[in-house]
């Protein structure tokens, strides 16, 4: 199976308009990476959505990673 960064970015989405908030290893696990290759590609993803902000329906809202809790949140704006 080839990876794609959009395909990822749009799997972490889906996993976090259905849950609102996760742990670090718990998205890992969702997204079938492995620790290993979870070290490349967490840092990619943190720096992509730290610049984007989505508006579905009458929300608008951010995913932000909280790197001292280890949690990825859905927070509204």
């Amino acid at each position: 199976m080839t990876r794609t960064f959009g395909g990822t970015l749009t799997q972490l989405r889906v996993v976090l308009i259905e849950q609102e908030k996760i742990t670090d290893v718990m998205l890992m696990f969702r997204l079938n990476f492995n620790p290993e290759t979870w070290r490349h590609w967490r840092p990619k993803l943190v720096e992509y959505y730290e610049e984007m902000e989505y508006t579905d329906d009458d929300s608008s809202y951010r995913i932000v990673c909280d790197k001292k809790q280890k949690l990825w949140i859905k927070q509204d704006v």
